[in-house]
């Protein structure tokens, strides 16, 4: 049996060494707290830092893309004429468009994908690259897009050009045999009416996050004039160039609904 005395005097040691224990512990903790707040910090920091923007990726190419994202979101959806100049050969390509965001990001994407129909501007990209080459803006607010373009195109001169083809002034003879040489013998049939018809109107269908049907619009103009959105960015979302936008997903859809893998390609193939 234990004696009261021994029993206080084992809780009293105890006791001691528990508060020599809490003691060192706090003194531990007074010590390493800022320098694991201030390594905290900084960690938070530099995060922030590496990733700047709305979005977190701007100036960096991302997975799956050729230029840095935001590269072309500068000039905005506004009708410009444009030119793409060589710094090289001087040689320039003339043009014209009612969203120059979305038609010099086309471009460049075709440039890069050795697919542009205009030869002598792919071969000289091919040979010196994006960096040698810059984007000018000659008018972001002109009145008639094809006849200032035109204007444009003839000042500059036929020989400075990377077109192929003045409206009314100059065809190069290439072209010219390109399009005599071209069967139009179905161009006017209701058969080819109505496959250029389904190839133009392009159906967009709104869903959720988790791919439940909202809306199914009729083009993608449509839900910019009702929601405000931008075209380029709805587009990029049905070509899944990006996976969603403005908190939704966006697919081309047939006229059954039927989901699309892109709303501009000849063969409209059903995704499975």
């Amino acid at each position: 049996m234990w004696k009261r005395e021994e029993f206080d005097k084992l809780f009293l040691h105890y006791s001691n060494l528990g508060s020599i224990l809490v003691f060192i512990m706090f003194n531990l903790i007074i010590k390493v707290m800022p320098k694991f707040s201030f390594e905290l910090a900084q960690k938070i920091k530099v995060k922030k830092d590496v990733v700047p923007g709305r979005h977190g990726d701007y100036e960096k190419i991302r997975k799956g893309d050729h230029f840095k994202y935001g590269e072309f979101s500068k000039y905005n959806n506004t009708p410009a004429i444009y030119g793409l100049k060589c710094k090289i050969t001087n040689k320039i390509y003339i043009g014209s468009t009612k969203n120059i965001q979305h038609r010099l990001s086309k471009h460049f994407s075709l440039l890069y994908s050795n697919e542009h129909s205009n030869k002598k501007l792919q071969q000289d990209y091919n040979k010196y690259g994006y960096d040698n080459f810059e984007i000018i803006i000659y008018n972001n607010n002109p009145v008639n897009l094809l006849e200032e373009e035109r204007e444009l195109q003839i000042k500059i001169g036929i020989d400075n050009l990377y077109n192929e083809k003045i409206s009314n002034y100059y065809i190069s003879e290439e072209l010219r045999t390109k399009c005599a040489n071209t069967d139009k013998s179905s161009h006017k049939t209701k058969e080819y009416r109505e496959k250029m018809s389904k190839i133009k109107t392009n159906k967009v269908a709104q869903y959720d996050l988790q791919m439940n049907i909202i809306k199914i619009w009729d083009s993608a103009i449509k839900i910019c004039e009702e929601l405000g959105y931008t075209r380029s960015v709805i587009l990029s979302c049905c070509n899944r160039s990006k996976p969603r936008a403005y908190g939704y997903n966006w697919r081309y859809v047939d006229d059954e609904g039927n989901i699309i893998l892109n709303g501009y390609q000849k063969a409209r193939i059903k995704s499975n």
